[in-house]
């Protein structure tokens, strides 16, 4: 697990050094870094909007449901419940929003195969080396139910949210 810095790590890149002039000498700032701190970890495979619209349109026919989704932004949070229950059923986490949201809504979701909550941070917006979630059991269980459903995804990846 990462654990909080007690200081900024020396490993960090740090932009160039500011130059101020201050009674006709030059001193030097290090401008501070910007960390960010975060609750849960989560690790899964993300998937577009088109894509989640799709496969839960899907699951809604074999339902029999009266009524599909569409890319109205009302919708998005009912593709994520629709696939929250896929991914639950297949032994997952949860499905959950990933990436900033567009114009009109999420534009990803994360089928969510594992998940941590801890002390995780970022500095200046990246995550230290070794922050990863690893986890090669719900990574397998993601790979099986998007090849079952034939779906093509991302990477297994992190992400860090606070809730």
């Amino acid at each position: 697990m990462a654990s909080l810095p007690e200081a900024v790590p020396s490993s960090i890149p740090r932009e160039p050094k500011a130059k101020t002039k201050t009674n006709n000498t030059v001193e030097k700032k290090q401008p501070e870094d910007i960390i960010t701190y975060y609750n849960t970890r989560s690790a899964g495979f993300p998937i577009t909007f088109e894509v989640a619209l799709e496969w839960a349109n899907r699951i809604l026919v074999q339902r029999k449901s009266k009524r599909l989704l569409t890319t109205a932004p009302t919708d998005r949070g009912n593709v994520l419940l629709t696939l929250d229950k896929a991914v639950k059923e297949a032994g997952g986490i949860e499905c959950n929003f990933f990436g900033p949201p567009g114009p009109n809504g999420w534009e990803h979701y994360l089928l969510v195969m594992g998940e941590e909550v801890g002390n995780f941070y970022k500095i200046n917006g990246e995550m230290p080396p070794g922050s990863e979630l690893v986890d090669p059991e719900g990574e397998e269980i993601g790979k099986k139910l998007l090849a079952q459903e034939g779906i093509e995804h991302g990477p297994f990846t992190t992400c860090f949210y606070d809730f």
